[in-house]
């Protein structure tokens, strides 16, 4: 949803689930791996990157899931980077990600309550981790204050960025993207609170991902 509101910014391109920089770091670690090669990897995915990035914009959007797992590299690799984290209630992304139909071969954890929450403790711990070492390349949004106050806090991300405010525009905009990844249907809904608590209707289904979470360190209110 955040993706097909800032796609409707005149400096940012949305470029979708991208894995170009998870193959530039397989590249970068089979290589000698040093401190001074971090530049080269950033290097390696921006040169990959340009053949789709429109160059009038300044921003673009990689909004890769995946890429959570390598902020540190990411975050120093591409120091001129801008991290936005949303952070959803972690058994309302099991829910919503438990009964969403991936393609084959892909996302097969997700159908494994114990390993789905293991999956969002590690995210969200890799995240909170990262918020904490890098706040000025890392911004927390609370996925609900988004969808109660998008106003708010579009503005708030739009001077994170460092861009100039376009939110009546973005507001207006809102469902047109065009997408392919897997929220492609829910990216053109407009902005709507349904989502939220609505794990709780499958509460006793869900249990043993919220145990594998307890497990795994995420204690959950």
């Amino acid at each position: 949803m955040l993706e097909s509101l800032l796609a409707g910014h005149s400096r940012i391109h949305s470029l979708g689930e991208l894995p170009e920089f998870p193959l530039a770091l397989g590249r970068y670690l089979r290589s000698q791996a040093t401190a001074a090669g971090l530049s080269r990897l950033g290097e390696d995915y921006l040169t990959q990157v340009q053949a789709i990035h429109d160059p009038q914009t300044p921003w673009f959007i990689d909004k890769l899931p995946d890429n959570s797992q390598h902020l540190g590299y990411l975050l120093q690799a591409l120091p001129q980077a801008q991290v936005l984290w949303i952070d959803k209630h972690p058994m309302d992304a099991a829910w919503g990600l438990y009964k969403h139909l991936f393609g084959p071969g892909h996302k097969g954890w997700c159908y494994h309550l114990p390993w789905l929450g293991e999956a969002i403790a590690t995210h969200h711990q890799q995240c909170e981790y990262w918020y904490q070492q890098a706040p000025g390349q890392v911004m927390r949004i609370e996925y609900e204050t988004l969808v109660r106050q998008p106003e708010q806090t579009l503005e708030q991300i739009q001077q994170f960025l460092q861009l100039g405010t376009e939110t009546e525009n973005l507001l207006a905009q809102q469902g047109q993207a065009i997408t392919a990844t897997a929220s492609a249907s829910q990216v053109r809904e407009k902005i709507s609170t349904r989502a939220i608590g609505r794990w709780k209707n499958y509460a006793a289904e869900l249990e043993p991902a919220r145990l594998a979470m307890h497990a795994h360190g995420l204690d959950l209110c």
